[in-house]
């Protein structure tokens, strides 16, 4: 992760513009809520986690 840009969940929220994409890892109930939160926002979203379905 040292020679790529990331955002942690707080982060994510102090961004000064919405992005165009955004890959978010996790399955939790805060990886969702930031994926619905940018998603209402116009950006398109991937969410990826582990497992076969969300939690």
């Amino acid at each position: 992760m040292n020679e790529v840009d990331y955002l942690t969940s707080t982060s994510a929220l102090e961004l000064k513009e919405v992005p165009q994409r955004l890959a978010v890892i996790g399955s939790g109930y805060i990886a969702a809520e930031l994926g619905q939160m940018f998603h209402n926002l116009g950006t398109e979203v991937t969410l990826m986690q582990r497992s076969e379905r969300l939690f």
